[in-house]
């Protein structure tokens, strides 16, 4: 632990060996000199001079440790006089509070927020070899930034291999090119930290708006809180929303945070070693510290995080190929055209016409594999498997009649595996399964209709990527993801809603294809590959007692443009894998 005092002081180093806070907070030893006396933190900017205190205002911002150093990024004067950010070193990581200057960071990076990693486990990083540093940067007044530089076993880090966040999935060497992940209007404390468990990142800072003076008004005081902002990717911290963890009107200031007039909350300091996650509760717990300004000192705080899943689209910028899919497109004449394409990035295959007379049906899904399901304005569900769907040769089975009654729901979409939903006019959703998808088993070979929800007559497009996994679209737009855990029996256990993203409503046809993969067809015959890279699990973040949600930026990769010209089908089907 690296300490800030006031100007007259000196900066107190201390250490703990506690495996974890509870029940009575960590213990710190301060590193003393013979006499009993602390001994404080020092730098030391070139070979041979004295070392000193860093001096008014400055102060420690963030530390790491590497194969046996110890680093501290520390704010201070330097012998010119000028202020800077430097990147230190400990003289003798053990037992000494002297600390070599390393180089000096640009103004962009005044705090800095480190965080080691081994590169190949987060990708779009500059190097996939190796040990890096990220490096979250507050540039003192108007935002917070992006860098990473790696890291040796041999050797210091060195400032010429720093690279910056640019955007876009750019990294530059020119500090100037760093793109702001997002802005401020005061100075604050930044720091990081992983849940490893889950894959994200998380990224604290204070709010209250400080003078340069470091004074609050008591309105002001009151407001500041402490957030967090979670994301799968340290750039896409940038898109994260904040969950407030600490909040002085919130949380008892009186009784649990002790604060006078023209205090604020500042300071927040995530202690990551210490952050856990209980996979049963689906709680994250962190500690962090916390500074009230008034009095100075420092406040031990927790925070528990209720985590279910919600993945707000941040889009890869280079979607890697993943398995073939199918789709049929039915003409105005009603012709069954058929396409294949292996990847996203691949060139089509067809179209092919495999079919004709498709044209008479109300509405047409897949059943799961090679199957598909046709539903005539009189309500008899057809059954049909397309033998040559792998290199579009016209061979099918069928048609067999395997229901009646289909012609009054206002939608129908299946969830693979012969399972259908059906939603009626007063939006109560209905199960059924058809164990004779595979090959056309009668009326006989059903399960259902169970009731398993209610209200889901105000969705314009519902679709399912099977094993439960529910998407709907809101009139605004809005996607919002649901997992029906009781697929498999009609059951009505669910988790969900979560809403994932935005902007779906320009979408005339949106087509799932299975594992994550969603097509989505415009009015103007624009077609968009998307791949919902995590749509089986889902992570909402929210604040223990308050329950908080958090939008976790997604991890999708698109969208793609995969085609144009497809405004005159009167239909677009997928197909879906079984499991």
């Amino acid at each position: 632990f690296f300490g800030d005092v006031p100007p007259e002081n000196h900066d107190l180093v201390a250490y703990t060996t506690d495996g974890y806070p509870e029940p009575t907070g960590i213990r710190l030893t301060p590193l003393l000199r013979p006499d009993g006396h602390f001994d404080p933190f020092q730098i030391r900017f070139a070979a041979g001079a004295p070392a000193r205190a860093p001096g008014r205002d400055q102060t420690p911002t963030g530390a790491f440790s590497y194969r046996g150093r110890l680093y501290v990024f520390a704010t201070a004067n330097a012998p010119d006089g000028h202020y800077g950010s430097f990147l230190t070193r400990a003289v003798d990581p053990s037992r000494s509070p002297v600390y070599d200057k390393l180089f000096e960071l640009h103004p962009k990076f005044s705090q800095v927020a480190p965080c080691c990693v081994q590169n190949s486990t987060i990708e779009g990083l500059p190097s996939s070899e190796g040990d890096g540093l990220i490096m979250f940067g507050d540039d003192h007044f108007l935002g917070v930034y992006l860098a990473w530089m790696p890291l040796f076993a041999d050797r210091d880090p060195s400032p010429t291999e720093i690279r910056y966040w640019a955007g876009g999935g750019q990294w530059s060497t020119d500090a100037d090119s760093a793109q702001r992940l997002f802005s401020k209007s005061t100075w604050t404390s930044i720091s990081t930290g992983r849940v490893k468990e889950l894959g994200v990142w998380m990224l604290l800072n204070q709010t209250a708006v400080v003078s340069p003076d470091n004074s609050v008004t008591a309105a002001e005081g009151a407001r500041g809180r402490i957030v967090a902002r979670i994301a799968g990717t340290p750039w896409d911290i940038a898109h994260a929303s904040e969950v407030v963890i600490f909040d002085p009107q919130r949380d008892d200031p009186e009784g649990h945070y002790l604060v006078r007039p023209g205090g604020f909350a500042y300071g927040g300091y995530l202690l990551n070693r210490y952050t856990r996650w209980e996979d049963k509760t689906q709680i994250v717990t962190i500690w962090y510290l916390l500074s009230p300004f008034k009095p100075y000192q420092v406040q031990l705080m927790r925070s528990q995080i209720r985590v279910r899943a919600q993945f707000i689209g941040t889009f890869g910028r280079t979607p890697p190929d993943y398995r073939p899919f199918w789709l049929y497109a039915v003409t105005g004449g009603g012709d069954l055209m058929w396409y294949r394409k292996e990847s996203s990035s691949a060139s089509w295959q067809g179209p092919v016409k495999v079919g004709t007379g498709w044209g008479s049906f109300k509405t047409i899904v897949p059943a799961g594999g090679n199957s598909l399901y046709g539903i005539t304005p009189d309500g008899v569900l057809k059954w049909y498997r397309h033998d040559g769907f792998n290199d579009g040769s016209p061979t099918w089975h069928g048609p067999v009649d395997v229901g009646t009654g289909w012609q009054d729901f206002t939608k129908v979409f299946s969830g693979s595996d012969g399972i259908l939903y059906a939603i009626q006019a007063d939006g109560t959703l209905l199960w059924y399964r058809h164990y004779g998808f595979a090959d056309g088993g009668g009326a006989n070979t059903w399960d259902g209709p169970k009731t398993v929800g209610s209200g889901w007559s105000g969705f314009t497009h519902v679709f399912s990527m099977g094993r439960g996994i529910i998407y709907a679209v809101a009139p605004d737009g809005t996607l919002f993801w649901y997992h029906h855990q009781g697929f498999a029996t009609g059951a009505p256990s669910w988790s969900g809603p979560q809403d994932v993203a935005s902007g779906w409503n320009v979408f005339r046809d949106i087509v799932p294809v299975g594992n994550g993969i969603i097509i989505g067809a415009k009015p103007d015959g624009t077609v968009l590959w998307h791949k919902h890279t995590d749509y089986e699990i889902g992570r909402t973040v929210g604040r223990g007692r308050s329950r908080l949600d958090v939008p976790i930026a997604a991890h999708w990769d698109g969208p793609v443009q995969i085609a144009n010209g497809w405004q005159g089908w009167r239909a677009i089907i997928g197909l879906l894998p079984t499991t």
